[in-house]
C-alpha cells in the first residue's frame, strides 16, 4: 500500500518499514558475522580460482510449475480484505543456453570500448603471452537472430568456434581471465549469444558481425 491517494502519502510509514528492514539485516549479519565472514570467504576463493559457476547460463527464461500465486490486498475504496490470484506465475529460471567458463577472454588491444569497460570494473588485466599449452577458440557469427527476453527483443546470434593458433596473438591482444572475483560477469558480458552481452546494447553492438567475432576465448 503506497498511500491513499497519490505515491506521496504515508512516506512516514513507508520510510520506518524500510529503515526496520535495513535495521533487521544488519543485525542478523551483526549477530552472524563469524559464519557470514566464513561464507563470503569461502565464496570469495571459490571465485578468485576459477571454480564457482563453471557452467553458465547466457540465456534463460522464467517458466511456469503449475503454482498459483495468492496475493493478499486490501482496498481503501471498500474497505475490505481481496485476494488476486496470478495464474499465470512463472517462479522458474529455465536456461535456455549454458557455456562451459572458459579460462578468460583475449581483447586485441585496440579495442577501446571493452578496453574501457574492462578498466571501469577494474578487471584484472594482462597483456597476453602464447603458452606451449594454450587453447584458443575464435567465435565466428554465421547469422544473427533476435529472441524475446521478458519483452525485450536482443540479439541472439549463431556461432561457430574453431581454434585459432595461440602464436600469432602475441603483442596484439589484452588477456581477460574469469578467475576473478567479478568472473561471472565479464562471461556475461562478452559471450555472443549472452542475453546480458555488451552486444545487445547500441554502442557494442558494430562487434558483432557476420562471418567474425572481435573476442576470443581460451
Amino acid at each position: 500500500m503506497n498511500g491513499k491517494d497519490d505515491y506521496t502519502d504515508n512516506l512516514k510509514k513507508r520510510a520506518q518499514g524500510q529503515m526496520t528492514g535495513m535495521r533487521g539485516l544488519l543485525e542478523f549479519v551483526f549477530l552472524n558475522k563469524k559464519e557470514v565472514i566464513k561464507i563470503t570467504g569461502r565464496e570469495r576463493q571459490l571465485l578468485m580460482s576459477g571454480k564457482a559457476n563453471l557452467v553458465i547460463s547466457v540465456q534463460s527464461e522464467h517458466i511456469g510449475n503449475g503454482q498459483v500465486l495468492n496475493l493478499p490486498v486490501y482496498s481503501y475504496k471498500t474497505g475490505m480484505d481481496s485476494m488476486v490470484k496470478a495464474t499465470d506465475y512463472r517462479p522458474v529460471v529455465s536456461s535456455l543456453k549454458d557455456v562451459v567458463r572458459p579460462a578468460g577472454y583475449l581483447v586485441p588491444v585496440k579495442l577501446y570500448e571493452i578496453m574501457e569497460w574492462a578498466g571501469r570494473h577494474n578487471f584484472e588485466m594482462r597483456e597476453y603471452l602464447p603458452g606451449r599449452a594454450d587453447v584458443i577458440q575464435e567465435y565466428t557469427i554465421l547469422k544473427t537472430d533476435s529472441i524475446d527476453f521478458e519483452g525485450d527483443i536482443v540479439l541472439n546470434p549463431f556461432v561457430e568456434i574453431r581454434e585459432y593458433p595461440a602464436v600469432q596473438l602475441a603483442g596484439k591482444y589484452v588477456f581477460i581471465p574469469t578467475a576473478q572475483i567479478k568472473g561471472t560477469l565479464i562471461v556475461l558480458g562478452l559471450e555472443p549469444a549472452s542475453m546480458l552481452g555488451l552486444v545487445t546494447y547500441k554502442r557494442y553492438r558494430h562487434l558483432l558481425k557476420i562471418g567474425k567475432y572481435t573476442l576470443s576465448s581460451e
